[in-house]
């Protein structure tokens, strides 16, 4: 069962948010920072790493290497995939490998590299099979029935993920390599025929676990034969997507593959992807082709109950109720805590329970809270927002700070980690430029907006964006639909309180819900 839905009696901050970073194990030498020393210069560390629109490099105030999140999170992945099937690329964290067949002679090796986190390496000699045309997913179609991929690879892929009795062997594979542990972090990669493979197999590890941040990195992958509703399912489920336009067979990754361990050679593979990792093949990694417009076509943004098109569809084909659903699962603590963590009676022992946990005052203004859990290998940052209303622009270093700005430096002084970022009523940040970056080095925000929020609508100004892909809680629901733009005189502070409207109908929700017109949208 979900925690209560309020905390009656405790103050509540503007649009907390909170940061929580997944450190895993990496061989490849990249920037770090104790976090204490680098909180109180966020903003700036954030500006010197990205400098430049297309600049990946390394971010914090300390470290022996200039490998950025990008360099590192793509090396990481494209070891395993251009590596031989069953390959063991053990690291000091890792257990041995599992490999399983799929269809078609392709295959999948579950590789344990750290404590709470596996890799997906999905294989495939040549095409797959000789089905044509495409198919719909049937693991989606409690999610987006509608959903298609290429016949091919859905057939190749479906004999692993399920099964009478079982939720598939794929699934028992990852439960057998993590163990006990918790699963925080999946990767699915694979190049050329099986990187269409990790494109199928994304969702569904978002889906299967839906506790865990689930990433895709792919290289050379085809998108033919995936339609509109797979692409919005990959958008809204995938925490983190490459789809990069080389693979090992580019010269210059000759001889680099599975070099996890060997630090020479993982040095000059993140040389090399450093030279093929530009401002256009960024642009390209990061953007998911036959996506919807933001909005149906014959919606317009109104403020009565009537959702028109927006509603969700027969309950049969919405995805369904569950203790552990996917979205939520992973964000409801997080923004309970990050609305609570203030104040003056603000609790840590019951929010953060059974973690050592300090308050920090960075020089911005911006308050935060840090909490480590040691068991889960995970950094808890939370920042705090302005409380007030009309001294808004006074602390917007404060607002800045507390954003999805923050992902971004978390991704820059960790490059190695997994970063989940959530809030409620944040503020648009930056340009489009700040937008590719944060989908670059963080992926997906978990932003909630709540009904007719002001606040997600400042600062005022046509140059400043939201990242895509927000949450709009109206009555119970928590739609995947980013809110409509209404005027400014329609929108109200009164709906900018996390502890009773935003915290309650994320706590309580047992699932996310589809909006209805997305299942026979078609691409913008």
């Amino acid at each position: 069962m979900p925690p209560p839905a309020s905390r009656p009696g405790q103050p509540c901050t503007a649009a907390a948010l909170l940061c929580a970073l997944l450190l895993v194990s990496q061989a490849i030498p990249s920037r770090c920072a104790d976090l204490g020393s680098v909180v109180g210069s966020l903003v700036d560390t954030v500006k010197s790493a990205f400098g430049g629109a297309g600049d990946h490099g390394g971010g914090g105030d300390s470290g022996s290497s200039s490998y950025g999140p990008i360099v590192i999170k793509t090396a990481s992945a494209f070891q395993y995939a251009a590596a031989p099937p069953g390959s063991s690329l053990a690291g000091p964290q890792a257990g041995g490998p599992l490999q399983l067949p799929l269809g078609s002679g392709a295959s999948v090796t579950v590789h344990r590299t750290a404590p709470h986190s596996v890799v997906l390496a999905l294989h495939a000699d040549g095409a797959l099979g000789p089905a044509a045309g495409s198919a719909q997913v049937p693991y989606l179609e409690q999610f987006v029935y509608t959903a298609e991929a290429p016949a091919a690879v859905v057939a190749a892929f479906m004999p692993a993920v399920e099964g009478p009795g079982t939720r598939g062997s794929l699934a028992d594979a990852v439960e057998e390599t993590v163990g006990p542990d918790p699963l925080l972090h999946v990767v699915c990669t694979g190049e050329r025929a099986a990187a269409q493979l990790a494109l199928l197999c994304g969702p569904w590890a978002a889906l299967q676990f839906p506790a865990a941040n689930a990433d895709v990195v792919a290289f050379n992958a085809s998108w033919a034969g995936f339609n509109t509703q797979f692409a919005w399912s990959l958008a809204q489920l995938a925490t983190l997507h490459y789809v990069w336009p080389f693979d090992s067979s580019n010269p210059a990754l000759a001889g680099l593959a599975g070099s996890a361990g060997d630090g020479g050679n993982s040095s000059q593979l993140a040389t090399a992807l450093s030279s093929l990792i530009t401002q256009d093949t960024l642009s390209q990694a990061v953007a998911v082709p036959y996506l919807p417009q933001s909005l149906p076509p014959d919606y317009t943004p109104n403020i009565s109950d009537d959702l028109g098109s927006l509603a969700p569809a027969d309950p049969e084909y919405e995805p369904q109720a569950s203790q552990c659903p996917v979205i939520l699962c992973k964000t409801r603590d997080p923004i309970d805590a990050a609305c609570f963590a203030f104040g003056n009676d603000a609790d840590l022992a019951s929010l953060l329970p059974g973690l050592p946990a300090t308050r920090l005052s960075a020089r911005s203004g911006a308050d935060a809270v840090v909490a480590w859990n040691a068991s889960a290998l995970t950094g808890i940052i939370i920042w705090q927002y302005t409380e007030s209303k009309f001294d808004w622009f006074q602390n917007a270093i404060a607002y800045l700070s507390g954003t999805e700005l923050t992902g971004v430096w978390a991704s820059t002084v960790f490059p190695n980690a997994s970063v989940l970022v959530a809030n409620t009523g944040a503020p648009r940040v930056g340009n489009d430029n700040w937008e590719l970056e944060f989908r670059a080095v963080v992926g997906r925000a978990y932003r909630f907006v709540n009904h007719l929020d002001e606040v997600p609508e400042l600062p005022p100004f046509d140059s400043y964006v939201q990242v895509p892909h927000g949450m709009w809680l109206r009555d119970d629901l928590v739609l995947l639909q980013d809110r409509p733009p209404f005027e400014g005189d329609m929108l109200t502070w009164q709906d900018h309180a996390c502890d009773e409207l935003y915290v309650p109908p994320i706590l309580n929700a047992t699932a996310v819900t589809v909006p209805g017109w997305i299942y026979n949208a078609t691409a913008a």
